[in-house]
């Protein structure tokens, strides 16, 4: 009977040894139960009908998730493609238009080159027209002053001269005669 007595107390102290450990372990797990929660945002009610599930709505709950999981991945992967492509359009679509305007720069500096040898061209035109404008008004002096001189030679040219100066014997002849006569006119009176 002692045997037995100590084989109980044994088992007695085997157990109470055992019940420790287990509330031991039984406290520590639901710390750590409650900080998971915590972390998660999850209330130990909704935990509790989260367990109370059953195992074919749960493999079906799994399945959505990794529906919506490969949904979502597809999605981004569609995003990140259209992104790609928005930014690349974006970039050859600001090199074009800096294609262009450069072209366009181009094109305006080389007209304004242009218009500026018109220009100048044009200045010099008129600077030489103002010239002969100003060279011919002296001209015009000279002749105007030349043609009264000439004029002033033609009405004598016309009174008394000629290439072989019969015109100015007839003048001097008539000269002549008038004095005479009149010479005469007051001998005979």
């Amino acid at each position: 009977m002692h045997l037995e007595i100590k084989t109980q107390q044994h088992s007695v102290e085997h157990w109470q040894t055992e019940t420790t450990r287990r509330e031991k372990n039984h406290t520590a797990t639901a710390k750590q139960l409650s900080i998971s929660l915590q972390q998660l945002s999850i209330s130990l009610e909704i935990l509790h009908s989260h367990l109370s599930k059953t195992a074919e709505w749960i493999s079906a709950e799994k399945n959505q998730q990794e529906l919506l999981l490969k949904e979502k991945q597809e999605t981004q992967a569609l995003l990140n493609a259209k992104q790609g492509a928005i930014k690349t359009h974006q970039t050859k679509q600001a090199e074009q238009e800096k294609s262009e305007l450069l072209n366009n720069l181009q094109q305006q500096q080389t007209e304004h080159k242009q218009i500026q040898e018109s220009k100048e061209s044009c200045i010099f035109k008129l600077r030489t027209d103002d010239e002969k404008i100003i060279a011919g008004q002296h001209l015009a002096k000279a002749i105007k002053k030349q043609t009264h001189i000439w004029e002033q030679w033609e009405s004598l040219n016309d009174l008394i001269g000629s290439k072989n100066g019969q015109k100015f014997r007839i003048f001097t002849q008539g000269l002549t005669l008038e004095t005479l006569l009149t010479y005469t006119n007051l001998h005979l009176q």
